[in-house]
């Protein structure tokens, strides 16, 4: 059927959109949804263009096919790439016209494996591809495995992985595994759900997996590490007393441009494995300088070594761990602590988790509690915020047609610096639209009632006005106020 009598069996969208794809697909009139050009060598291979109508807009691929053993399929940025190969078809080469002089791309064939590398020098500038200059496999790792380990790509890094680790084995041996999986520890995203890095080092045979923590393991000892480098190593690789101590100078520095966030777990994990004898006076200094973003930190080493400081009894009430809904003895902290502290060890073939969370309350709670018992005002204080909530609802405080002292459901309760922040000694607390009355003897809180004022030219926040009051901002004091609707001062 030809383009015209199809169009007329169309609507006037779908016939825009079937001359759009018309005009597109076809360079002298003629329908032409895909094409193919065919370079024949030792592979053949084959550029097939597509095209297709998705998104309302018109969408043209170009999908370079190898008919290697088995074949597979690459996605190229042109109609008409220049195409070549080596003369024994395990270099496969290609690179578009408006391309720069040495952007020839490379897609290696080992076997029934096949790894694609971008903008590859040794190809040349020239306008046939110079293979002769071309790395082997082992010292083209870090280049074929930077695009393969970009996050979001687990799983195909996990295969590409698993194909490096076989190829590896068979053209060096263990020790050529070994050397590679290092080189390529800063590459992978530990970040990532899923590892790929890790999960193929799991996979290796003991040989092999010793051979890269052999290679890789001296990391955790130098001053300046990339930080995917040292998590990997921290992950797989027994820990040494060197080790310990080398970590324990990264957290004396107390410099957060030196020690990223993330690596502030791993690194304490390491300073605490076998603590070096300064581990708990470096834990009193950084706790004295109050650096908050090191405190979970220094109070581990504090609390690892049962080192006696003053500035360690320093604890927020915001900061004290409690345990079954009360503060957390000096026994309780210590085992709360222990599913961090487990990860010392290492059984043979595993690996520490990939994420791992410092537990700061407990740290910082098991630091004050060795000095001395935490001050009875502040365990109450603290202890308060685990209290049961008694609300009578079900209408929100916030609703404004509820007088003062209407039970009421309250749907913001306060928060634990909120709660922090109340005397001891207070019975009841407001916090926004909420009146909530305690009991210490039945540890309850609430049950809630409405909180707003009924007098105009009170300060308000958006709910606490009693109707027919409303809360309304005043330019000329720069404050809210409660109102009468449609006043002047409204």
């Amino acid at each position: 059927m030809g383009l015209v009598t199809h169009m007329r069996r169309l609507g006037g969208a779908a016939r825009l959109l079937a001359l759009a794809v018309g005009l597109s697909a076809c360079g002298k009139g003629c329908v032409r949804p895909e094409t193919t050009e065919t370079h024949d060598g030792k592979v053949k291979l084959t550029v097939r263009v597509s095209t297709k109508v998705y998104n309302a807009g018109i969408h043209t691929q170009y999908e370079l096919q190898i008919a290697a053993n088995p074949s597979y399929s690459l996605w190229v940025d042109c109609e008409k790439p220049a195409l070549g190969e080596n003369a024994e078809g395990t270099l496969i080469a290609w690179r578009c016209p408006k391309a720069s002089a040495s952007a020839w791309s490379l897609s290696r064939i080992v076997g029934s494996h096949h790894y694609e590398e971008g903008d590859v020098p040794e190809l040349g500038a020239g306008t046939t591809p110079d293979f002769g200059n071309v790395k082997g496999l082992f010292d083209s790792v870090m280049h074929i495995a930077t695009p393969a380990l970009a996050v979001g790509r687990s799983a195909d890094g996990i295969g590409i992985l698993g194909w490096l680790a076989e190829d590896l084995r068979a053209e060096r041996g263990a020790q050529g595994v070994g050397i590679a999986f290092a080189s390529i520890a800063a590459l992978s995203s530990f970040s990532q759900a899923t590892d790929p890095w890790i999960v193929t080092i799991l996979t290796l045979p003991s040989a092999e997996r010793e051979a890269v923590q052999s290679a890789l393991c001296g990391v955790l000892s130098a001053d300046a590490t990339p930080r995917d480098a040292y998590v990997h190593a921290a992950q797989i690789c027994p820990f040494e007393p060197k080790h310990g101590e080398v970590a324990l100078a990264k957290l004396a520095k107390a410099d957060p441009t030196g020690l990223p966030e993330a690596l502030v777990p791993w690194v304490t994990l390491v300073a605490i494995s076998q603590p070096a004898p300064t581990a708990g006076s470096v834990g009193c200094a950084g706790l004295e300088k109050e650096a908050r973003w090191l405190a979970a930190s220094h109070a581990m080493l504090v609390a690892m070594t049962h080192t006696k400081c003053a500035t360690a009894k320093r604890l927020a009430c915001e900061d004290i761990a409690t345990c079954e809904k009360k503060v957390c003895t000096e026994e309780g902290a210590r085992a709360r602590l222990s599913d961090f502290t487990q990860h010392t060890s290492l059984a043979a073939g595993k690996a520490r988790p990939a994420r791992l969370v410092l537990p700061k309350s407990e740290a910082l709670t098991l630091a004050a509690l060795i000095q001395a018992p935490l001050p009875t005002d502040l365990v109450g204080r603290r202890e308060r915020f685990e209290y049961t909530h008694t609300d009578s609802g079900p209408t929100l405080c916030t609703e404004p047609t509820l007088p003062a002292g209407a039970s009421c459901l309250c749907g913001l309760p306060p928060t634990l610096t909120e709660m922090c922040a109340f005397s001891l000694a207070a019975r009841s607390i407001d916090v926004g639209s909420c009146s909530l009355s305690l009991d210490d003897d039945t540890r309850t809180i609430g049950p809630a009632k409405r909180r707003c004022s009924s007098r105009p030219g009170d300060a308000c926040s958006s709910f606490d006005c009693c109707a027919p009051l409303v809360c309304r901002y005043q330019q000329d004091t720069g404050k809210s106020h409660c109102v009468q609707p449609n006043s002047r001062d409204e």
